[in-house]
């Protein structure tokens, strides 16, 4: 790997973030024989093909991280449309957190099946997360991935 494929890489993906949904299942029969068939539902698979369209634009032509990486990904969400001006500007503010449906992590499994292969070689290779879910103006997702470096945190708190 060159210096430049060490670097830190930003990816930015505009739209309401969609949390990960298991794969559905459903009865085939081909054959003469009866199967079980997994299949994933069509918001989850457009979701990542988003993702994935986002990695490939912010890597440009430099390859995967093949290293051991440390992924931070912040997910914003507009505010509901039934709250008041009050209680909007406190969630704009981060006075007030997300904490409902969809849980964090479902909402970073999407992200980080969409950008395998595409970000890194392996979602494997994910050794620190840093997940956060905040209100903002605009939904979107925003994906920081760097390589691995020890005692990374302390180096930056300091």
């Amino acid at each position: 790997m060159t210096d430049k494929d060490l670097s830190s890489v930003v990816i930015t993906i505009p739209g309401k973030p969609v949390a990960w949904a298991r794969a559905g299942v459903r009865v085939v029969k081909a054959g003469g024989k009866t199967f079980a068939q997994h299949y994933t539902n069509k918001q989850t698979r457009s979701f990542e093909e988003r993702v994935a369209e986002c990695g490939r634009r912010a890597l440009g032509n430099r390859s995967p991280f093949d290293c051991p990486v440390v992924v931070a990904m912040l997910f914003r969400r507009e505010p509901p449309k039934s709250v008041n001006k009050a209680a909007r500007a406190a969630m704009l503010a981060g006075l007030t957190a997300p904490g409902t449906k969809p849980d964090l992590t479902n909402y970073a499994k999407g992200v980080e099946d969409a950008l395998n292969g595409i970000a890194f070689v392996d979602d494997s290779l994910i050794v620190e997360i840093h997940l956060s879910k905040a209100y903002a103006e605009t939904a979107g997702i925003d994906v920081l991935i760097r390589p691995w470096t020890p005692r990374a945190i302390e180096r930056e708190a300091a």
